[in-house]
């Protein structure tokens, strides 16, 4: 018990030790992050999903086989009545298996849409994949930069109340000497207690900011670079002062919601080409096949109709002591043709013309508004540079003055809190 308790002892420094905050994240692995958040991991399963239905969609040979069995027993008759030999028994017993199959072999009808259906579902996983990469990473550039003005302000506000506890002291000296009033003294009260509540604030602001940074990244975030490497930021490209519709409807049509608009309208037509054969002339194809011999039963057919576009077979083969005896067979081949002549009322055909028409109009709206967005996100980022430009130099001119009140306070030409107030 002795040496437990003393292993244990020597083990808790190294706990301690092992304890330690988690180190900053930088950009480049908020970045990192980014793009295994599970935003992006809920959009890439339902890209997987999209593909594994595309997959089946283009299986040629559709199958299902069923095997079954069946069996009874019935006794009839009375043994104890006089005359009666004994009880009348009667066993059937059988099985049954069963199996039906449909060739995708023409690239028309149902079947060939079902598969381009699927082919644009996988299409638009992989924009919405992209986008949720895109957004990501936009939300942890945005939360990171958040975060590291936080840390600044957080700081900023302790030198605050720094400050004025500083000048509170030196309010309360004046105060005892005659040289300051009791409402001056208020004053520097108040100020204490307002850079305590703003220094109150940004905690929360910081705490708030880096938790919104975790949830998005997936992962607990306790503090951020401070600096940003703005050096390494790749130059911004140079856009056109006027996005013209034939220079910019390359770029334009790169843009996801364009895309996303156009594979509406492909949709669309979609369903007004499936629409436009439900008025054409339907044919029919079947022929079946039955025979029995003694206790075996065989069933089997082969069929097509212009419907569904896809040869389909099924069969089945029944065993059993039940199915009586002799031997029979019979073929049968029909055929049948089937021509609309209308309805009243609007049709399915009316219907998707209208959705294609919609669909089309909504492509020529995105488009619009994709040149717009481009036009004012081109406008702020134009304004943008010489505002950075300028607050640089500000920067740079708080630093200089920060450098002459240091060299000022070491020449005893003025005291701390001048100092904190530079």
């Amino acid at each position: 018990m002795f040496r437990l308790l003393c292993a244990l002892l020597l083990l808790l420094p190294a706990l301690a030790l092992a304890q330690v905050e988690p180190a900053p994240l930088d950009l480049a692995r908020v970045l990192e992050l980014a793009a295994e958040a599970p935003l992006v991991g809920d959009a890439a399963l339902q890209l997987e999903e999209a593909e594994r239905n595309l997959r089946d969609s283009r299986r040629p040979l559709p199958a299902s086989a069923e095997l079954s069995s069946t069996g009874s027993l019935q006794l009839a008759g009375s043994p104890d009545l006089p005359g009666n030999g004994g009880a009348n028994r009667d066993v059937s017993v059988g099985a049954t298996i069963s199996g039906n199959a449909a060739l995708n072999v023409f690239p028309y009808g149902p079947t060939a849409d079902a598969t381009t259906r699927a082919g644009y579902a996988v299409q638009r996983a992989q924009l919405q994949l992209a986008n949720a990469r895109q957004q990501a990473q936009a939300q942890a550039l945005s939360l990171f930069t958040t975060a590291g003005r936080d840390e600044q302000s957080l700081q900023l506000a302790e030198s605050a109340l720094e400050l004025a506890r500083m000048q509170l002291d030196a309010a309360e000296a004046r105060f005892e000497a005659g040289a300051q009033s009791e409402a001056q003294l208020l004053q520097a009260n108040i100020a204490v207690a307002s850079a305590a509540n703003d220094l109150a604030a940004a905690r929360a602001d910081a705490a708030a900011t880096l938790t919104e940074l975790g949830q998005l990244l997936g992962v607990p975030v306790a503090a951020v670079e401070p600096a940003l490497p703005y050096a390494n930021f790749a130059d911004l490209p140079e856009l056109p002062l006027l996005l013209e519709a034939d220079a910019a409807d390359g770029r334009l049509e790169q843009r996801r919601d364009v895309q996303e608009a156009q594979l509406a309208v492909l949709e669309a037509q979609l369903e007004l080409r499936a629409a436009a054969r439900e008025d054409d002339p339907r044919l029919n194809l079947d022929a079946d096949f039955s025979g029995r011999d003694g206790p075996v039963n065989v069933q089997a057919g082969v069929g097509f109709d212009t419907g569904s576009w896809n040869p389909s077979a099924a069969g089945s083969v029944s065993v059993g002591s039940g199915a009586g005896e002799g031997s029979s067979s019979s073929l049968r081949l029909s055929a049948s043709l089937t021509v609309p002549l209308g309805s009243t009322g609007e049709g399915p055909e009316a219907a998707a013309r209208r959705s294609l028409q919609r669909a089309q109009e909504n492509l020529q709206r995105t488009r619009e508004t994709a040149r717009l967005q481009v036009e004012g996100a081109r406008r702020r980022v134009s304004n943008a540079l010489p505002q950075a430009q300028m607050s640089g130099d500000l920067v740079e001119q708080a630093r200089l003055s920060l450098e002459r009140s240091e060299a000022q306070l070491e020449g005893g030409l003025i005291s701390i809190i001048e100092l904190t107030q530079a």
